[in-house]
Formats: C-alpha cells, structure tokens, sequence
C-alpha cells in the first residue's frame, strides 16, 4: 500500500488482491490514452493512508493487512507492481471468470511504465530490490512482453510471471538462465483427463514438457514452481496429489506451490476440513520427495487456523479423507459459463 500500484484495465488501485471482500483499494482512473501523471498518484496516495487502515470498505478486515515500519514514510517510490490490464488467455479455466475466459482487453503498457521510471530516476531512485507480477491474463501472449521483461530485468527488478505454460517463450528460459524471473505455472494436475475438465484446453502434455524444458534452463531450482489449485470437484483426490508431485520431480522440478481454489473458499467461508486434510498430506508427500513447497493465499489462510496433521499410515489415512469428502459431498460451486 505505500509503495506499491496494481494496473488494471481502468484505473490504478493500491493492491492486487482480487478475491478480498472489503474492496481493492483505488487510486485512479486511467484515461483514454492510458497515460498517467505520477506527481499526482503519490499525492492521492498520501491522503489514502489513514484511510486505508481505519474504512472497512478499503483495508480494514483483510486477512492479509499488516502494517510496515516505513508506512509513515513520505519518500515517493514504487517498488512493487502488478500487471492485470488486459485478459487475453490462451486457457479457459473452469475457476476463471467469463472475464478472462475468452476476454479481449488490452492495451500496450509499455509508454506508462516508461513514465514512472523517468519519475523514479528524476528523483535518484532506482527500482533494485523491487519486484514486477504478471497477473492478468496470459503473459506471453502480450505483443511488448519481451521488451518489457527487459527493461524491468535490466533495472534489477525481480520480475514474477504466472503462466499457463501452454506458450513456450525464449524470454523466460532466458530469464531463469540469468536468475532474474520467478516462473509460475499452474497445471493443477498431471491427468491429461483432468487438465481438460479443468482448463478446457487440450493442452497438458504440451505443458509439462514446456514445465521439462524450463526445468533444464533455471539456475535456482526455487525461481521455477509448479502449482497445484485443490479444487473440489475436479482433481481433490490421494491420487491426484500423488501424480502430480511425481510427475513434477521426475522432470526435475524442486518447488511445489499449494492452493485452494478461492470462489470455493469464499462461498463456504474457509471451513474446508476434506481440503484441509488433503493439504497435510500433499505437504508431507511433497517433503518426502526432498521438494519444497509453499503456500498461496488461501491454503495459507487456511493451514494458520488449525494445527496440520500427521499422516503414519496411508491406508488410514484414505479412509479418514474419503469419508471427510463425503460428508461434504453436497457442497458445490457451479463453475460452467
């Protein structure tokens, strides 16, 4: 919130959180041309930073809010951006929005950001230390994406790209060649069946040998990770979370990402107890294998509320799981458009 901004399709806000309930803090509206004055975004940004932490329909009650030593701070920098201006996708995930299923929006980004680094170098600041995500729809479908994974990569910006891994792009093998980028790609299973149902795309075999390919350029196994997305319904299975971390360390992938899927989450409050249990062993599944893993939002919120449990005994554990799933059986998300 004080050093960041999130380009969407027609403003600038103050966050990327899309799935938080109590608003996305905005700045600005984007004009036609999609040029901006920065002099005035840091004004209006100065004024938003008590509002932010006391109005519920800003900040207050989000589950992800702290507050940082330099809050108070006046010096105008930004040091961390997120992309999500256009929605151009080369999937069509089931957990997706018909927004981004089939979407449209774009505009060349590049003259914008070329703009806030002339302001930050006017002022002597560089963006080292700094980090860029690629967050809308899919990068590498971007015609300037290229040119701008150079300039942020070339002004020492740790730059994190979430890809469908369907495009193969030089740029990325590069990048992780030259430790520079953080590369997330989600296929959520190693089922070519299930890919289908979940991203209705035919594409799966053709991800994970691009998830191969990248896996022999990356020059720190933790700057490539493969995602999984738990999603009731589709691929919350022992099986699935076995193919899956199987799959990923034969081709010699290290880092393993966890999640829930969020419109799931929000509709039943986080109270996931069958999901909850599947995490557990995915996390000691994925250790077993000498892998690392982490959490993203959801899991993680839902993993800090309880004390994760041991498996000992697979077998036991199945049948604990599968009577778990049953008793939950009803609940559903209708995720067809």
């Amino acid at each position: 919130l004080s050093h960041g901004i999130s380009v969407e399709k027609n403003a600038l806000h103050d966050c990327c959180l899309t799935h938080s309930y109590y608003g996305r803090p905005f700045i600005i509206d984007l004009n036609g041309d999609k040029t901006v004055d920065w002099k005035k975004v840091f004004e209006l940004k100065h004024s938003l930073k008590n509002e932010k932490r006391t109005t519920e329909e800003n900040c207050l009650g989000c589950r992800l809010l702290t507050e940082a030593r330099d809050y108070d701070t006046d010096t105008d920098y930004i040091s961390h951006i997120n992309l999500n201006h256009w929605n151009i996708c080369n999937s069509r995930c089931v957990y997706c929005t018909s927004e981004y299923n089939g979407g449209d929006k774009y505009y060349n980004i590049l003259p914008m950001m070329k703009e806030l680094f002339a302001y930050n170098n006017a002022k002597n600041i560089d963006f080292e230390g700094g980090e860029l995500t690629f967050q809308g729809g899919e990068p590498t479908m971007l015609p300037e994406f290229e040119e701008l994974l150079e300039m942020f990569t070339s002004n020492k910006m740790m730059v994190r790209i979430h890809s469908s891994g369907i495009k193969y792009s030089q740029a990325i093998e590069n990048g992780l060649k030259q430790n520079t980028i953080i590369l997330v790609i989600s296929p959520d299973t190693a089922n070519a069946e299930t890919y289908k149902k979940i991203k209705r795309v035919n594409c799966c075999e053709k991800v994970w040998q691009n998830l191969e390919n990248y896996a022999k350029a990356v020059r720190e196994n933790d700057r490539l990770k493969a995602k999984f997305i738990i999603i009731p319904g589709y691929n919350d299975s022992v099986e699935e979370v076995d193919a899956f971390i199987e799959r990923a360390k034969n081709i010699g992938i290290n880092r393993l990402v966890w999640e829930i899927e969020g419109r799931y989450g929000a509709a039943y409050n986080y109270d996931m107890p069958h999901v909850a249990l599947l995490l557990d062993y995915a996390v000691q599944r994925t250790t077993e294998n000498n892998l690392t893993y982490e959490y993203y939002d959801g899991a993680m919120y839902v993993q800090n509320k309880r004390q994760p449990e041991k498996i000992d005994n697979k077998e036991v554990f199945v049948k604990k799981f599968e009577s778990l799933k049953e008793q939950y059986k009803d609940r559903n998300i209708n995720y067809q458009m």
